[in-house]
């Protein structure tokens, strides 16, 4: 998850968390259902998120781990099966007589340069064929008696290795488009949301000033100089902060239930992710 998303979604949590007080801040106990409503959605949202933030850094794991077992299967394949065919190969027409073995076998030996794994695979395929009417001379001169079919297999298994890389790969696209979609989700919730806070905030002239900085602080993305990848925290755990618990006053039966129903989503979750969300106070601070 870039840098920029783990920012995002730090506001996003934090917002969550002040909206879901318990009790809930003064002007917000008295919210209309449709509020409470919103503010569930949002808490679908972030768990949502961080799921698919694991899924992205455990593919990007995967996906070195699975290009490694293809490159060392290219290479098998490439110096440990076909060279030593090809030299083989120059031995045995060198040695011919009568034109019993086509000379021009050893060039029907290919060995793509680079890491062309598709040319490597369509390489040994014909170094099988062109080789099957001579097998006996290549195990007579201390090939083994399988030799093609460990060439074949090995295809094969560079095939199965590639095969593993397209799909973590795809999974990785799809997860990265997934996050992007639910980003966009989150804004435009919070956006709905904050219409909402700000105009109880205003009509509560008692209780709205502190209310609403501390809405304000929790929504704001503090950006960092840095855009880079970074991996998802393995740990999270549940936290408050100090501008909720300033301000909490009583709830009304309703939106308490409301919010306990809210509160009962598995998404509010503080990590390592809050510890960066905090910025020196000369950095500019932008709204989710």
């Amino acid at each position: 998850m870039q840098l920029r998303q783990l920012h995002a979604l730090g506001a996003a949590q934090s917002a969550y968390r002040v909206l879901t007080a318990n009790p809930p801040l003064a002007p917000l106990a008295s919210m209309p259902a449709p509020f409470t409503q919103q503010v569930q959605t949002l808490g679908t949202l972030i768990s949502q998120v961080e799921t698919q933030a694991a899924t992205q850094a455990s593919t990007k794991s995967g996906l070195t781990d699975k290009v490694s077992v293809a490159d060392a299967a290219a290479k098998e394949l490439s110096s440990g099966l076909l060279k030593p065919l090809r030299k083989m190969a120059k031995i045995i027409t060198q040695g011919s007589v009568g034109g019993a073995v086509n000379a021009a076998l050893p060039t029907t030996i290919s060995i793509p340069q680079g890491n062309n794994q598709h040319a490597l695979i369509a390489a040994a395929r014909a170094a099988v064929t062109n080789v099957t009417p001579y097998k006996d001379l290549f195990v007579a001169r201390g090939m083994a008696d399988d030799f093609l079919d460990q060439i074949s297999a090995q295809a094969d298994a560079l095939t199965q290795a590639m095969q593993a890389v397209g799909d973590t790969k795809t999974q990785r696209a799809s997860t990265t488009t997934s996050l992007q979609q639910l980003f966009k989700q989150i804004h435009t919730t919070i956006q709905v949301l904050d219409v909402s806070v700000q105009r109880a905030c205003k009509a509560d002239s008692v209780n709205g000033p502190a209310t609403k900085t501390a809405w304000e602080t929790a929504k704001s993305i503090r950006k960092a100089p840095m855009p880079t990848d970074i991996s998802w925290p393995q740990s999270v755990t549940t936290g408050t902060t100090a501008a909720q618990t300033s301000t909490a006053a009583s709830s009304s039966s309703a939106v308490s239930s409301a919010n306990t129903a809210v509160a009962t989503t598995p998404v509010v979750q503080q990590s390592a992710v809050q510890q960066v969300t905090p910025q020196p106070a000369t950095q500019d601070a932008t709204h989710v």
